[in-house]
């Protein structure tokens, strides 16, 4: 008897930590592009302290590269669930954009043997959702910078410097957004923008 209940006990435990699976689209938007996929996946679980860990992948075209970024995590999420059973959650962390498949490429290798290249490396991705069992809408949002710097000619270019949008949408047709319901509009001023990076950045910094 006690070995059975050891055992249902580990398999409650196993049971909630399974991670719930979101299946929709992704838009990327940055200055100049705008790339949406269908079947992105958007996984999120709780933890036994009540805390959330979210994990998505996305990918998007910038100079006429096809960019992937896989599997971001974000961990040990507060979450804050509201009467009508929606869920959210937000969270920020440093990632390294060294780990995004394809941005090498943006600069040609035998040009990268004469000139130097600068990549913001450690870049703060700001994460939100609002999801229940069944549907789920996420927002992430980070600021890409790529420069060269000819040595010889002691100048530096800017090659790119945008930021970058990322809406996850997974959502129940009845339910109306608050805001002006445009998905990463996080200052309900209509557009979607870099003062949306920015606002979304600092709402999680006072947290």
């Amino acid at each position: 008897m006690k070995h059975l209940t050891m055992l249902l006990a580990a398999l409650l435990c196993v049971l909630g930590a399974a991670a719930t699976d979101y299946t929709g689209t992704v838009t990327v938007k940055t200055i100049s592009t705008e790339t949406t996929r269908e079947g992105m996946t958007l996984s999120v679980d709780q933890n036994e302290n009540g805390t959330y860990n979210a994990t998505m992948s996305f990918a998007f075209k910038l100079l006429g590269r096809t960019l992937a970024v896989e599997n971001v995590e974000f961990e040990r999420m507060l979450g804050v669930t509201t009467s009508d059973g929606y869920t959210t959650i937000t969270g920020i962390k440093e990632v390294n954009l060294m780990e995004i498949s394809g941005l090498s490429d943006i600069i040609p290798s035998w040009l990268q043997k004469y000139v130097g290249t600068t990549l913001d490396t450690s870049v703060p991705f700001a994460f939100s959702s609002r999801f229940n069992g069944t549907y789920a809408t996420a927002t992430l949002s980070f600021v890409l910078n790529l420069s060269i710097t000819i040595p010889i000619l002691d100048k530096t270019y800017t090659i790119v410097d945008t930021p970058v949008l990322v809406a996850f949408e997974d959502f129940d047709p009845a339910t109306i957004n608050p805001g002006s319901g445009i998905q990463g509009d996080v200052n309900n001023s209509g557009n979607v923008d870099i003062d949306d990076v920015n606002e979304l950045i600092n709402i999680l910094l006072a947290k």
